[in-house]
């Protein structure tokens, strides 16, 4: 039987991105049927290279890019960073709905308003 394009496995490359302050490092990968495979990888030291604003780093992240035909970025955070939580909100009118949240994220977040 022939293999019809339509059901072959979608094979998806990302770029991930870990900007510390020192450096950045990329990480270009595939999934490709089951199989997870890394492709490039590479360090870009921001010192050495003289990069000191972020648009100087995002230039340069920039021409990997281009150079990896425009991947899907995934951005690498630092856990508390990145901490989330979800929450389920009964029915509520729009204008309850932000305290709402106010409230459930200072439970969430262990800290009372009390001094």
């Amino acid at each position: 039987m022939p293999k019809l394009p339509f059901l072959q496995p979608v094979c998806r490359r990302v770029l991930a991105v870990d900007a510390g302050s020192r450096q950045v490092k990329l990480l270009l990968a595939e999934r490709s049927q089951k199989r997870l495979s890394v492709l490039e990888q590479t360090s870009i030291d921001l010192q050495a290279n003289g990069l000191l604003t972020p648009e100087e780093v995002k230039a340069h992240v920039k021409e990997y890019l281009e150079q990896w035909d425009q991947p899907p970025l995934a951005i690498v955070l630092p856990q508390h960073l990145s901490i989330s939580q979800v929450i389920d909100l009964p029915p509520a009118p729009e204008e309850e709905v932000e305290k709402m949240i106010h409230d459930e994220t200072v439970k969430l977040s262990g800290v009372s308003e009390s001094r």
